[in-house]
Formats: structure tokens, sequence, C-alpha cells
């Protein structure tokens, strides 16, 4: 019966979650780097694309100009589809990107022209494998010993670090745990620069000081 009661709990939310999802038709118009697309829909309204779960280099970093290049190749002038996710704080949709029966996300991962985005998308486990595998065989910009985030490299240019309030938030798994057994949520500033650390919903450890960790749902 208990197994009956969560499939069905599960089935409800995978409705819930296809209900808030937008699908979005139109031909790429304008690439403006390797997670950023203009696309044209019907209608000819303009709608601005910023590519879920991933981050590709800056124009101004190492490989910035080869991922937006690489991203054009796969989808200007194209037709492509679009499952909308959510709307950022730019006002663009942010989404899952398709064309010609690819996921272009994932394509520009596998390339070595992204990262995964884990602070904001830390279940996309096929963007994580395909980064982990872009590493171990220095594709792209992976061939660089110490590639700069898109993030710090934002953050350096603005001058100022932009603090999570925490007190607004829930922290929520999964966690990851460092080999030296400190936990980090996804709100953590640090974490991704832990090169070994495990994906976990149910940590043990010591919380990071910096975001919490998995607050007292910790066990010492």
């Amino acid at each position: 019966m208990k197994k009956i009661i969560v499939t069905v709990f599960i089935f409800v939310v995978f409705l819930t979650a296809l209900g808030r999802a937008e699908e979005l038709l139109g031909k790429c118009v304008g690439v403006a780097d390797g997670d950023t697309c203009t696309i044209l829909i019907a209608g000819n309204e303009s709608r601005r694309i910023r590519f879920y779960g991933i981050d590709a280099p800056e124009s101004g970093q190492d490989f910035g100009k080869k991922a937006k290049e690489y991203c054009s190749n796969l989808i200007f002038g194209k037709e492509i589809k679009v499952i909308g996710l959510d709307t950022d704080k730019y006002g663009r949709t942010v989404g899952k990107v398709y064309v010609d029966g690819k996921y272009v996300n994932l394509e520009m991962v596998k390339a070595g022209l992204a990262w995964h985005y884990a602070y904001y998308s830390p279940n996309e486990y096929d963007l994580a494998d395909a980064e982990k595998e872009a590493r171990r065989n220095k594709l792209g910009l992976w061939i660089q010993p110490n590639p700069m985030e898109p993030r710090e490299y934002r953050r350096s240019n603005n001058h100022q670090m932009v603090p999570v309030d925490r007190t607004k938030i829930k922290i929520e798994g999964p966690f990851w745990v460092s080999k030296s057994g400190k936990i980090h949520n996804k709100y953590c500033e640090i974490w991704n620069k832990v090169k070994d650390k495990t994906l976990t919903n149910f940590p043990v450890g010591e919380n990071c000081k910096a975001c919490g960790g998995a607050g007292k749902r910790t066990e010492n």
C-alpha cells in the first residue's frame, strides 16, 4: 500500500511540474553566448532564452568566443524547441533547448564549452556526468589547468560578492559532503571549489559555516 501511495505522489509531482513548463517553438535569430539565445515564436514575438542547468564562459573569458561559435553552429537559423522552466531576473525564459533531436544544453557541456550549473540544477545528473567526462578527456576549456567558472568571473569583475539571505530560504537537499566531512548546501559559495565530494540527501558530518550545511538535519 505504501508503495502505491509513493508512486501516486511521484506521479502527481511529475504532472505538476509539467503543468508549470512552457513549450516554445521558434527560429533562433540570435546567439549572445554559449548559453543564451533569442528566438522568434508565433506572431513574430521575440523571446530571450537562457539555457537551463549550464553556464558557458563569458565573452571576456578563455573559450568564450569558442562556446558562442559552437552554440551558433548548433542552433542559429534553425527551428528549435524550448521547454521553459522558469523566468530569470532579466526576464529571460530559462529552459531546456532542443534542435534536430539533440539536447543543446547537454551538447555544450559534452563539448567542454560549458559547466554544469549545479548551483541551480543539482539534480541534473546527465549534465553532471557530461562535465566529468569532458574534464577527464580535457575537452574544450578543460584543457586549461584551472579554468575559472563564469559565476566567479562575473563576481570578480563586479568587485562584489552577493550574499544569500539564508533567513529567507529553506535548507533542502541534496547536499555535498567533502572528503573532510564538511556538509555544503546548494547556496554555498565554497562547495563548488571542493574537488572530492559526495552528493547525498542524508548527510552526516560537520556543517559548513558559510552556508549552514544541512542545519539541524546533520548528525555529528
